[in-house]
């Protein structure tokens, strides 16, 4: 229970579930509108993104009131609030960076460091959460694909790296969030729990 506290904003998996089923379905949208509606690829592609935008803006205002309602507010650790600010945008950073000075590729690099990252939650939080197994291999299912083909969006082939990792966000998601439930069900709020953490309960 208090791994599942202390990792009640990771375990939000919902979330990461929901930003997985956005990827699927914007892929879905791209491919399929232009032999269906008879319209070119860009206009596919820009209706894929704002739809996918739309739903996802959607859902997470949604999942945010579904969880404070279901087991209240926690202020995130500190050290889980500058992972989120700076976590992704930095791999992504540094990819580029070192794609300008040594003609590396960014995103290869970007899915490694996920592939990495992946495979450290699975030991940190072994077993709970050895479902991420799955998402260290798309992971490098996706690195293996950029680096032969160039970053996702400029080939066919290179869907499928965006087509492996929404797949891993969305079945790590839902696995992620039924570990917070099996640990914290929701007649059971963080009060308590982690005492030492600063929090609010609606």
């Amino acid at each position: 229970m208090k791994l599942a506290a202390e990792r009640f904003p990771e375990l939000q998996g919902l979330r990461s579930a929901l930003i997985g089923g956005v990827i699927l379905l914007g892929d879905a949208l791209y491919v399929l509108l232009p032999p269906l509606v008879d319209v070119d690829t860009t206009r596919a592609g820009v209706f894929a993104v704002s739809a996918a935008a739309v739903i996802g803006v959607a859902g997470m205002l949604q999942l945010d009131r579904y969880y404070a309602g279901a087991f209240g507010r926690m202020t995130p650790l500190p050290r889980a609030r500058w992972f989120g600010l700076v976590g992704a945008p930095g791999a992504m950073m540094s990819a580029l960076v070192l794609e300008r000075l040594w003609s590396l590729p960014a995103w290869s690099l970007f899915f490694t460091a996920w592939a990495v990252i992946s495979l450290w939650i699975v030991v940190r939080d072994w077993p709970l959460r050895i479902h991420y197994l799955l998402s260290c291999a798309a992971g490098l299912i996706a690195a293996g694909l950029c680096w032969q083909n160039g970053p996702p969006g400029q080939g066919a082939p290179d869907r499928f790296a965006l087509l492996a990792i929404g797949a891993a966000m969305a079945v790590c998601g839902v696995r992620d969030h039924a570990v917070l439930v099996a640990a914290l069900p929701g007649d059971q709020p963080l009060h308590g729990i982690l005492r030492e953490q600063p929090h609010e309960h609606d």
